[in-house]
C-alpha cells in the first residue's frame, strides 16, 4: 500500500531535514488520500507537486510546508504558507492553521490617497454640478458611481479597502453641509434644513367685553291692561258655554219580549229529545 511504502522509506531516513524531496513528493502523492484530514484547507494530492519546503521527519511525524495560491486568484500579493504534519504510525494529515504564515509572491501596490479625490466629488456634489462619477436622481440625491471613482482592477481585499476609506472621507468632507450618505448604499442626500429658533411673540392684551346691559321692564299703561282682562273673560266665557253643551245620551236597545211556551209544546219537545238520545244510543251499539 502507499501509506506502507511511505514508511517503509522513512524509517530508513535519518531525522531531521530531507534532501531527496522528489522521492518523498511522489510517495507523499499517491499515499495522500489515505490519509484522514488532507482534503483540510482545500488541499488535495496534486498540489503537492513541485510546491513542498522544509520537509523534515521526526518518527513518526513527516512534516512540511506548501504555497497555496488561493489568495492571488482574487488579486491578492499573498500566498498561504500551510504547515502540515503526517503522522505515518497513526496514519492522518493535520493542517496546522496557528502555524501557518503569509507570503508575499507579487509587489504591492502603491497606497491611493483618497482624501483629495473626496474633497474633489464633495466639491462637485455642493455646486450641483454633473460629473462622469455621479449620478443625480434629484436635486436632494446623487448617486457615488464608486467604479468612476476606485476602478475595481487588482485585489478585492485592496479595492474594498480604498473604497470603504473614500467613503469615509467624503461623509467627513460633507458632515457639515446637510448632505448625508443613506444607510448600505452609494446614495447621498440632503437633508432639509432644521427650522430656525424665534423669538416667542408679546402678548397682546385683550380689553374685556362690556358689560350687557339689563333689558328695562316692559310698562303697561292702565288701556293695556283693561284690553288685556277683557280678553281673557271672553275667552273663559266661551269655554264654559262650549262645556255646557252635552251630548245626546244614545238609546238603549229594546228587550226582547220574554217567548211564553206551553205545556203541550213542552211535552212535545221533551219527547223528541228522548227519541233523539235513543236513537244515537242505539247507533252506537
Amino acid at each position: 500500500m502507499p501509506l506502507h511504502a511511505l514508511m517503509s522509506y522513512l524509517r530508513r531516513q535519518p531525522p531531521g531535514p530531507l534532501a531527496d524531496k522528489d522521492q518523498i513528493e511522489q510517495l507523499l502523492i499517491s499515499a495522500w488520500d489515505e490519509l484522514p484530514g488532507s482534503a483540510d484547507g482545500g488541499m488535495e494530492s496534486y498540489k503537492l507537486k513541485g510546491r513542498m519546503e522544509n520537509v523534515a521527519w521526526n518518527s513518526p511525524i513527516l512534516s512540511f510546508r506548501i504555497e497555496r495560491h488561493g489568495g492571488t486568484v482574487n488579486g491578492s500579493v499573498y500566498a498561504e504558507m500551510q504547515q502540515w504534519e503526517v503522522d505515518c504510525e497513526k496514519g492522518f494529515a493535520n493542517y496546522d492553521k496557528f502555524n501557518s504564515r503569509r507570503r508575499q509572491v507579487a509587489a504591492k501596490s502603491r497606497p491611493l490617497k483618497v482624501v483629495p479625490i473626496a474633497k474633489e466629488i464633495a466639491n462637485v456634489v455642493l455646486r450641483g454640478a454633473e460629473d462622469d462619477r455621479l449620478k443625480w436622481l434629484s436635486s436632494t440625491e446623487v448617486k457615488v458611481l464608486i467604479s468612476e471613482v476606485i476602478s475595481g482592477a487588482g485585489a478585492q481585499q485592496t479595492v474594498s479597502g480604498r473604497r470603504k476609506r473614500f467613503y469615509a472621507a467624503l461623509e467627513n468632507e460633507l458632515a457639515e453641509t446637510g448632505w448625508a450618505k443613506r444607510a448600505n448604499s452609494p446614495v447621498f442626500e440632503l437633508s432639509p434644513p432644521p427650522p430656525k429658533a424665534t423669538r416667542p411673540k408679546k402678548a397682546v392684551a385683550v380689553a374685556a367685553p362690556a358689560a350687557v346691559k339689563p333689558a328695562k321692564k316692559r310698562k303697561l299703561s292702565p288701556e293695556g291692561r283693561k284690553r288685556i282682562v277683557e280678553a281673557m273673560k271672553r275667552r273663559w266665557a266661551a269655554k264654559k258655554k262650549a262645556d255646557a253643551v252635552v251630548a245626546p245620551v244614545a238609546a238603549k236597545p229594546a228587550k226582547m219580549k220574554k217567548r211564553n211556551i206551553s205545556p203541550e209544546w213542552r211535552k212535545r219537545i221533551a219527547e223528541a229529545v228522548k227519541k233523539r238520545w235513543a236513537a244515537q244510543k242505539a247507533a252506537a251499539k
